[in-house]
């Protein structure tokens, strides 16, 4: 019996409630920094900006400051590159 995990993925109900609420709050437009990003994906920020410099698989928006901004389908980009690992 799979009690308190989502489907058979040893995943916490708590963490499946969490993600989806990310989505769901995340509007079209707003650009997330890449901790936040880590934070929503598992993957390391140094990953993150190593897929960036050496393999061109995201291309963050910078900010005035030179922060990496990343978007919802960068999210999911990464999402997606971490299934596939």
């Amino acid at each position: 019996m799979l009690v308190g995990t989502v489907a058979g993925r040893g995943r916490s109900c708590q963490d499946f409630v969490q993600k989806l609420y990310s989505l769901a709050t995340m509007a079209a437009e707003e650009r997330l920094r890449i901790g936040e990003v880590s934070r929503r994906t598992g993957v390391s920020p140094e990953l993150l900006r190593a897929w960036e410099r050496r393999y061109g698989l995201l291309h963050p928006e910078r900010s005035a400051g030179g922060l990496r901004l990343y978007t919802f389908e960068d999210l999911e980009r990464v999402r997606l590159m971490r299934r596939h690992l």
